[in-house]
């Protein structure tokens, strides 16, 4: 039998490096045989590629120790964890937060659109009250019938 091997995403294998690390709270050494317990095919590239990836998105410092990357979880790392759970879901809610942001930002243009039309209706109520009412009636059929 061939042993089942599952497929990852580079930010599943994110979230597990992520985890790894958290749970170490120091220094960890970064190598293949971390990722390969979970079923994954795992080499020592991979680990170069990783290493890189995340201390470019600034969730783990990273240095090299006799050829092995030596990582460490940085504070926006911890708070990926404690806030996210991960990751993954962390990319999820910053999606969702800048769905939201787009919303607010449309409702927020609606808003004043419709404020702007209630200002002309409330200059145009005042003005057609003021022609219609009777002392302004009263000069303008003076004017328009004239008094020959």
């Amino acid at each position: 039998m061939f042993p089942y091997i599952m497929e990852y995403t580079d930010n599943q294998i994110i979230d597990l490096i992520l985890e790894s690390a958290y749970s170490v709270g120091g220094y960890l050494r970064f190598t293949p045989t971390i990722i390969n317990k979970r079923g994954i095919n795992f080499d020592k590239d991979d680990c170069e590629r990783f290493a890189e990836l995340i201390s470019t998105l600034g969730i783990c410092d990273v240095s090299h120790s006799q050829n092995e990357p030596l990582i460490r979880i940085t504070a926006k790392g911890i708070e990926m964890i404690q806030l996210h759970h991960g990751y993954s879901k962390y990319l999820e809610s910053k999606k969702m937060d800048n769905r939201v942001d787009a919303e607010i930002k449309m409702l927020t243009k609606k808003n004043i659109r419709l404020k702007n039309m209630n200002i002309v209706v409330g200059i145009i109520s005042f003005i057609v009250g003021f022609l219609l009412s009777d002392p302004i009636k009263n000069i303008l059929k003076q004017w328009l019938v004239g008094d020959l």
